[in-house]
């Protein structure tokens, strides 16, 4: 498999209807740590045991960072903010580029909506969401 572009994915808000309508969040430049959480380790050693034994518990999906340009007409961000100030949980997709295309979703906390502002530079905007539950790729 040939490696694939980051240029063309799209990161998606759910109005939060009965049949929901997932809509593209505007000026995404990046979306890092997907999938960057961990599982839980259990510790089952007993008497018996030679060595420490453990097994694998939930999965822990992790936390995203999204970095944009800040646009104050966009109304995902704008419900984005809303969902952090509502601390309510929201649920995301993310279409990558390959064919099909391959679909990550997601629920999720909003738990920062931080501008950056700078001398010569552009209003940026980094959301940091908590993922809550699994994450399915479709």
């Amino acid at each position: 498999m040939a490696a694939l572009t980051a240029q063309g994915s799209v990161l998606k808000l759910s109005d939060m209807g009965g049949t929901p309508t997932f809509t593209a969040i505007g000026e995404v430049i990046g979306v890092s740590g997907l999938g960057g959480g961990g599982a839980t380790e259990i510790d089952v050693t007993d008497l018996s045991s030679t060595g420490k034994e453990f097994i694998l518990g939930l999965k822990d999906e992790g936390e995203i960072t999204i970095s944009m340009n800040l646009d104050t007409g966009d109304t995902q961000q704008t419900a984005l903010r809303t969902a952090r100030d509502a601390a309510t949980v929201r649920d995301f997709q993310l279409d990558l580029t390959d064919s099909g295309p391959t679909t990550i979703s997601f629920s999720g906390f909003v738990k920062s909506f931080a501008i950056d502002l700078a001398v010569d530079s552009k209003i940026g905007l980094e959301v940091a969401i908590r993922i809550t539950g699994a994450a399915t790729w479709v």
